[in-house]
């Protein structure tokens, strides 16, 4: 099945990133849009991926909460459903952070990941 899976979505996969590539240098900054749409097969794809939310380990998780509030609610809802399923996890949000928080929000993502690794030696 899975080679299947691979023979059939890989090549897609990979049209879609180069793509998404484009798009993303194109622009003057990385600031995520929504104007990129994934191919109906990559959301069936990842519909039937297993999700983890049993972690028997310490968990740090990152979410940018962008400006727009459309797309700040999301980032709060999406945050709220990792706290949930993952209850062990230390779930940071960066407001007013783009999709790659460690440009966008250095300086937070530095102190944070400090901080849990710092918990994790005592």
């Amino acid at each position: 099945m899975t080679d299947d899976l691979l023979a059939r979505l890989l090549p897609q996969v990979e049209r879609d990133l180069q793509r998404l590539q484009k798009v993303l240098h194109a622009s003057p900054d990385t600031t995520w849009t929504r104007t990129y749409q994934f191919p109906v097969e990559m959301h069936a794809f990842l519909k039937g991926a297993q999700r983890y939310t049993n972690l028997p380990c310490p968990a740090l998780a990152f979410f940018a909460v962008p400006p727009d509030s459309a797309d700040a609610a999301d980032a709060q809802a999406q945050a709220t459903a990792f706290e949930t399923g993952v209850p062990g996890a230390r779930v940071v949000r960066l407001t007013n952070a783009s999709h790659w928080v460690w440009e966008s929000n250095e300086a937070e993502v530095l102190r944070e990941m400090n901080a849990f690794i710092a918990r994790l030696r005592e």
